[in-house]
């Protein structure tokens, strides 16, 4: 007997048993059976329609469905080509916002703005210091000469330095989009 033909089987006991009869006899079950008992009987029917949609979906119910794996950030020349550029430098987050604004996320993940940062202190475009119990990053002459620069900003909690993306900066880093996406997702 195969699987489904064992789950139409089943069906059928409980439905009869849902119906007090005896699935085996076809006779009428006395009324002081205990499957004549309401909860049980309804349990039963319960059971036996969850079971037809087993049989429906050939052997699962509300199982899952499992989201396809999104694809490794990746543009294309004319989506990379529609990436705001701004004359006015811009935070990495913003630059990373607007590269992301490409993408359709439900197909693609984003890129980081970790994988750009990893990326740029790793060719010495970046270098970490430690300052006041932290980590911070800083650019180097290369990053100076490539457009990423720094400004004293005052914030919540005192003044603070900001690395800012240039245009020439922002430019270089499009230019080297695939190569950054590959360093950092492999």
């Amino acid at each position: 007997m195969e699987e489904r033909e064992k789950l139409a089987a089943a069906k059928k006991y409980l439905d009869d048993l849902a119906n007090g009869v005896d699935p085996l006899t076809g006779r009428i079950l006395p009324e002081d059976s205990g499957v004549n008992n309401v909860r049980v009987s309804r349990c039963l029917f319960y059971v036996s329609s969850v079971l037809e949609k087993v049989i429906e979906n050939g052997g699962s119910v509300g199982a899952r469905v499992k989201k396809p794996k999104k694809l490794i950030f990746s543009l294309s020349q004319t989506e990379k080509d529609a990436i705001e550029i701004t004359e006015t430098p811009v935070l990495l987050a913003d630059f990373v916002e607007r590269v992301n604004a490409n993408v359709d996320l439900n197909v693609m993940k984003k890129v980081s703005a970790k994988a750009f940062t990893d990326w740029m202190i790793a060719n010495g475009i970046l270098e970490e210091k430690f300052i006041k119990d932290k980590n911070r990053k800083f650019p180097t002459l290369l990053g100076n000469n490539l457009g990423v620069i720094t400004e004293e900003r005052q914030g919540l909690y005192g003044k603070y330095v900001a690395i800012l993306y240039t245009k020439t900066a922002q430019e270089f880093l499009v230019d080297n989009l695939d190569e950054i996406v590959q360093a950092y997702y492999g």
